[in-house]
């Protein structure tokens, strides 16, 4: 929770947030949550209606952001298609790190972050230890420092990092391009 809490997206979304809801306000909304029950779509259509394109192009940006599911592909396939650079909202963490099992992705990782005798110099050291050579990769401890590298699964495009091993995003991201989404005018 606290990884997720810290997230500057997350900080993101809720500035829009307040802002959305001032201006919904502002247009005569009661936001209470009670009263928006009460409130009927057409009534907070028509006051859509009556706002400038960059308000409600910001409105739809949001609520689309808002209401993408977790885990289902879609978040990758907008990622994908607008190019999104995550290195503006996400780093790795020690959540991030907690999640990782497989000394083939660390493997993979400590090759893309240092090199491949990097890591088979550490391949037979615990896991904890490989993640602190990542880490310590990241932060410059043992060389050049590194801040912006991501794993290959978060990037544009995503790459697979254990080559022939089951990458969700990857798979996304390849349906996508073949169902002929292309990048868009997407804008931050």
């Amino acid at each position: 929770m606290a990884s997720l809490a810290a997230s500057p997206a997350v900080h993101a979304m809720a500035a829009a947030r307040t802002e959305l809801t001032a201006k919904l306000e502002a247009a005569g909304l009661d936001m209470d949550e009670s009263s928006l029950r009460r409130t009927s779509l057409c009534s907070v259509f028509a006051i859509l209606l009556r706002w400038p394109d960059d308000d409600m192009m910001q409105m739809l940006a949001f609520v689309m952001a808002d209401s993408l599911e977790s885990g289902t592909g879609i978040a990758e396939a907008v990622l994908n298609v607008c190019e999104t650079d995550l290195s503006a909202s996400w780093a790795p963490d020690d959540a991030f790190f907690d999640l990782i099992r497989d000394k083939r992705v660390l493997h993979a990782m400590l090759t893309g972050i240092g090199s491949k005798s990097l890591a088979d110099s550490v391949a037979s050291e615990t896991a904890a230890v490989q993640k602190q050579v990542i880490c310590d990769r990241i932060k410059g401890t043992s060389g050049d420092p590194s801040p912006e590298w991501r794993p290959g699964w978060m990037q544009v495009p995503p790459k697979r990092v254990v080559e022939g091993a089951p990458s969700p995003v990857v798979e996304v991201s390849e349906s996508a391009n073949c169902a002929g989404l292309r990048k868009p005018a997407c804008e931050a």
